[in-house]
């Protein structure tokens, strides 16, 4: 057999993966459940609602568009002009504005469903061919690497997640940061500290925040664990310089982000309250089954079929088969995504015995280190407390990531050992034994549970019931599979079953898709804004009656004065609470989402709103211009940096109605003109101005830059002393002879 990533078909078979997840986007269907411009009535009726992947929707498509059309343009976005009343971008790490796959995307002019479709093949065959690399690096043999990269592409966080693009980006690096970590008795010690410090700063680019640090807290474990158990002392200060230059190199982008937090709506100080809120939302006992098989817990957008009650409400939304989000609140299975398969589970428990111990430390660091995180241990105070920025991140349950990879690393390496044994018994006994008891165990806990909303307490046992039914042929087919993969007789036929076991537990489907519909929607604004009232969110059901929900003004070019974003400056969000009568207009169920629920018209105007969106039909309103000069709308160009105001000779006060956040400058016929004190953008200039030009940078871009300079020729110093590493440490001819 060739050695793994020298035979085509592996890199073919790491290209074509991702269709189990992805394979309707080849028919022209789009990532994301379809939220258009008005949501129609029915779907709360008659489709289930997944809360988490409606982000897909109303975030990443809209930051992706904005990041794309300013690239498109020759240059960086670093602000949203279509929302809360001007938003900045690039303070956001999701929106990965320097992100190089988004630069060239942009560049080319790819629509922004494409490119999301794009990015999450890209990112699923990358994370498998970066952990088959690192299972070949721990000792994985013959077909193992394969068995190993194939797992985690497969595996349920990967689906789930791949409608955000910058949580699969963070994602698809780590276990090429992580190879770096790992030592090598035959090679120098910096022979791949330039490749992993690129790694690094490709992580952190991809702009998820908490998943590129669960990236380098597994950098750091592993490190750490060689530098102790091997007694390499040298090897910590090396993948320490790895990693500093991979993060200096990213400043440019990860600079404003600090900055912008500084400022966030979301900022807050670590206390007792917010640590027991954060472990509330880790894994549960009830949630572990889905390690054997995720389809144990059903699925978000599978609709129960239930016997209602003679006393039940007409107006019952669709409940999902996923009975877990009925049993605690903000449950959903890629926060929880633990599952691996049966065979996986079954090759970890026969096969461990047989690493290195390499092998051993790298597995035993990874996997304890996000099941500890994940199933909200007390090493989470650490953690919350100790960690600057980290009580304001997300669910503890998305360090399933390290178990997940770990757990494929710990398959490749037991690979050749289980699957070519002549004593095939013991591993289908236990096979049999994890199966029966990963159902009988979902049975058991799901029976204990009780359902946090009452009036799904009628239905609560049907949907646990129609879950287990609709996951038995997933589960026995895996289980088939696997056993498959134990026992025939042909080596590569072995590796086909085994991740088609991995595949069937994982369950199909779980990745959004809908058919793109046009991007053009007829309103008559006059150039003003527009308010759409949307009176709530619910975690459950589809909300009704509503209409341009919140960032899809940026889809169809529109400017809104509301928005959902995840780091929104405090002041806006004051300036939004006047608009909306005082009241914050965050519902108690998302507080990073701004809605107009009670709008106060005279606000309202003087926002430049000139259409209200309401349940019952628009509605005109006087605005104030967008832009005017001495109290005359002039017309006004908003890219992704700013603002032209074309003034045609006009003097006096010149306002543009965005929050003057801190960044902004102003410029008359391209010499800086002082910002007034004002509600909004303003700069008073002389009589005969012909344009106005107000330009926004993030705080901390420009010393980014610097560090990023830095960090870039510190890659390239890495790869240069590696380079000369390499070659010094090769074998003259003389002395081969």
């Amino acid at each position: 057999m060739r050695p793994f990533g020298r035979s085509w078909a592996y890199w073919l078979l790491f290209l074509l993966l991702p269709a189990w997840f992805l394979a309707p986007v080849l028919g022209g269907r789009a990532i994301g459940q379809g939220i258009g411009f008005e949501i129609a009535a029915d779907r709360w009726f008659n489709e289930p609602f997944d809360v988490l992947h409606a982000d897909a929707d109303l975030q990443v498509r809209p930051w992706r568009q904005v990041v794309l059309e300013s690239w498109s343009a020759g240059q960086p976005a670093f602000w949203n002009p279509h929302q809360l009343l001007g938003a900045p971008l690039m303070a956001n790490a999701q929106s990965a504005v320097f992100y190089p796959p988004h630069v060239v995307l942009g560049m080319l002019r790819v629509s922004p469903d494409a490119s999301l479709s794009l990015l999450a093949w890209l990112h699923i065959s990358l994370l498998g061919l970066g952990v088959a690399a690192l299972a070949r690096r721990l000792g994985a043999e013959g077909h193992g690497p394969v068995v190993a990269g194939g797992t985690v592409a497969l595996a349920g966080f990967v689906g789930l997640w791949s409608p955000f693009a910058s949580v699969l980006g963070s994602v698809a690096w780590m276990p090429w940061v992580w190879a770096a970590m790992v030592p090598a008795d035959d090679e120098p010690h910096w022979r791949r500290a330039g490749a992993g410090a690129l790694a690094t700063a490709m992580m952190m680019l991809a702009g998820h925040l908490q998943f590129a640090a669960f990236g380098v807290l597994g950098a750091v474990v592993l490190a750490l664990g060689f530098a102790i158990v091997e007694r390499r002392g040298a090897w910590a200060a090396v993948c320490a310089a790895t990693l500093m230059a991979g993060g200096l190199a990213s400043m440019p982008q990860m600079l404003p982000v600090l900055e912008g937090t500084k400022t966030s709506h979301r900022r807050t100080v670590a206390t007792a309250e917010g640590f027991a809120a954060y472990q509330n939302s880790a894994v549960k006992l009830f949630e572990l089954p889905a390690m054997v098989s995720p389809m144990l817990m059903g699925q978000t957008r599978t609709r129960a079929e239930l016997t209602l009650p003679d006393n039940a409400s007409a107006r019952t939304p669709a409940f999902s088969t996923y009975w877990p989000q009925y049993a605690k609140p903000g449950a959903h299975p890629a926060e929880s995504a633990l599952g691996v398969g049966p065979l996986v589970l079954v090759l970890l428990a026969l096969g461990f015995r047989n690493w290195t111990r390499r092998a051993k430390v790298a597995v035993a660091s990874l996997g304890l280190l996000g099941l500890l995180i994940a199933l909200g241990t007390p090493i989470n105070a650490l953690l919350y407390y100790g960690l600057p920025g980290w009580s304001g991140s997300g669910s503890p349950g998305r360090a399933a990531i390290l178990w997940v990879i770990a757990a494929g690393l710990g398959a490749g390496l037991s690979w050749a050992s289980i699957t070519e044994s002549k004593a095939t018994k013991t591993p289908l006994y236990v096979l049999i034994g994890v199966g029966l008891g990963g159902v009988a165990i979902a049975n058991l806990l799901a029976s204990s549970q009780a359902p946090w909303l009452p009036n799904v307490a009628p239905f609560f046992g049907q949907i646990q019931a129609q879950a287990l039914v609709n996951a038995l042929p997933f589960v026995v087919g895996a289980l088939a599979c696997a056993a498959a993969a134990l026992m025939v007789p042909d080596a590569r036929g072995k590796v086909a079953a085994g991740l088609l076991s991995v595949a069937l537990a994982t369950g199909p489907g779980v990745v959004p898709t809908h058919t793109p519909e046009s991007s053009q929607v007829e309103l008559a604004t006059g150039g003003g804004r527009v308010a759409a009232v949307n009176r709530g969110w619910n975690l459950l059901a589809w909300p009704q009656g509503a209409v341009m929900m919140p960032n899809l003004a940026t889809r169809y070019g529109f400017y809104d004065a509301f928005g959902y974003d995840s780091l929104i400056p405090a002041t806006t969000v004051e300036a939004l609470t006047k608009i909306n009568g005082g009241t914050n207009p965050a519902p108690p169920t998302n507080g990073n989402m701004m809605l107009l629920s009670q709008p106060d018209p005279t606000e309202l105007a003087e926002a430049g709103v000139t259409v209200v969106l309401a349940p019952e039909g628009p509605q005109e309103l006087p605005g104030r211009p967008l832009a005017e000069a001495s109290g005359e709308a002039v017309a006004m160009r908003a890219d992704g940096q700013g603002l032209t105001l074309d003034l045609q000779g006009k003097g006096g006060l010149v306002v543009a109605r965005f929050i003057p956040l801190p960044g902004w400058q102003a410029f008359a016929d391209g010499k800086p003109v002082p910002l007034q004190e004002n509600r909004w953008l303003a700069a008073d200039v002389p009589a005969g101005t012909q344009s106005v030009r107000f330009q926004y940078t993030p705080p901390g871009y420009g010393p980014g830059v610097m560090l990023g300079l830095v960090g870039i020729l510190g890659i390239a110093a890495l790869a240069v002393v590696g380079a000369r590493q390499r070659k010094d440490s090769k074998p003259s001819k003389i002395e081969d002879e």
